[in-house]
């Protein structure tokens, strides 16, 4: 799910967290 536009490095720490999120 690539969807999301640039937003910078807060946007990557917010993919981080759904990504843990998701794992866990």
């Amino acid at each position: 799910m690539e969807t999301w536009p640039r937003v910078g490095p807060r946007g990557m720490i917010v993919a981080l967290l759904m990504g843990i999120a998701s794992l866990v």
